[in-house]
């Protein structure tokens, strides 16, 4: 029988919704600076609607962003890429139906497939005169972890959850790990595939996978390591036959990351996420005893400072 999630980003999200749909702040939200202009990344890459698939992975495998926004000449956002919808593209879900309608089968063709086809149209944007909690709170409804930001309908930068972490935490928050941490654990084993890591992840809603062989925690992938894989052109060595096919039957065990961030659910999220920024990683694994026991994010950090922190 196979086992049918709910993306974990949705229910993630639902846990921290009163049931009129909006999350309940706590006061440390609206004690944070009122404006945005501190918190925009404004050297972020962007992209045109016929920017190739290959740049915009070139760009974010060098900028480390998740998210491209897509602009129009007068630089108004007209849709974004993220990391995960390149995933999606090139093996893990609808947006692979561009390569298969065209029954392409070259990598170096698809990853000429331009921004405009495969980029999220209308996506969330928010406007740089709207105070933090508003912003929050649209992030929160929607479930996405960086949003582009306007400015009488310009592009200024982007919001994304690290710059939002690293205003908001501090020691001691008053949440242990244990509160806000994910408990069920979605894995893979080193001898799956790329295609198998790529269903699971756009499958559920996932942007970092524990690899385990057995009982073993034997390391970690995120979207940042398959993005590096094609933006960085490991993938034109690994590939010989140059097919798309090819890339998806790579191997986990080439691109797990075998040194990781460990925390223990009962310490505060505030030293965690001073943890997480020293590592420059979005992630932690929650492990005890040698054993994994839950999966600790950005997000929810941010979750429990708003929602669940004083």
């Amino acid at each position: 029988m196979v086992k049918i999630y709910t993306p974990r980003r949705l229910r993630e999200r639902n846990r921290w919704l009163r049931s009129d749909g909006k999350p309940n702040f706590k006061s440390r939200v609206h004690e944070a600076p009122g404006r945005l202009d501190p918190l925009i990344v404004r050297e972020t890459p962007t992209a045109s609607e016929t920017t190739p698939v290959l740049s915009i992975c070139e760009d974010m495998h060098r900028s480390g962003r998740r998210m491209v926004p897509i602009l129009s000449p007068k630089r108004e956002v007209a849709g974004v890429l993220t990391g995960m919808d390149i995933i999606d593209f090139l093996g893990g879900g609808k947006r692979h139906e561009v390569l298969i309608k065209r029954g392409e089968h070259s990598l170096f063709k698809a990853l000429e497939v331009r921004a405009s086809e495969i980029m999220t149209k209308d996506p969330v944007v928010v406007d740089s005169d709207m105070k933090l909690a508003e912003v929050l709170e649209e992030m929160i409804k929607y479930g996405v972890g960086a949003v582009p930001v306007v400015k009488k309908g310009v592009f200024e930068g982007l919001l994304t959850e690290s710059e939002i972490m690293r205003v908001l935490a501090g020691k001691p928050i008053g949440v242990k790990v244990r509160d806000v941490m994910t408990y069920e654990v979605i894995t893979i084993s080193p001898e799956s595939t790329l295609e198998d890591l790529m269903k699971l992840m756009v499958g559920t809603g996932i942007r970092r996978v524990p690899v385990v062989k057995g009982e073993e925690l034997v390391g970690v992938i995120s979207w940042r390591d398959i993005i590096k894989l094609v933006g960085g052109h490991e993938v034109f060595k690994v590939v010989k036959s140059g097919t798309v096919d090819e890339l998806k039957s790579i191997p986990v065990s080439t691109i797990v990351r075998e040194k990781f961030l460990t925390v223990t659910e009962g310490i505060d999220i505030g030293e965690a996420a001073e943890m997480m920024k020293e590592w420059g990683v979005g992630h932690a694994l929650v492990v005890e005893d040698g054993r994994l026991k839950g999966i600790l994010t950005e997000r929810d950090i941010i979750y429990g400072i708003v929602v669940g922190g004083g």
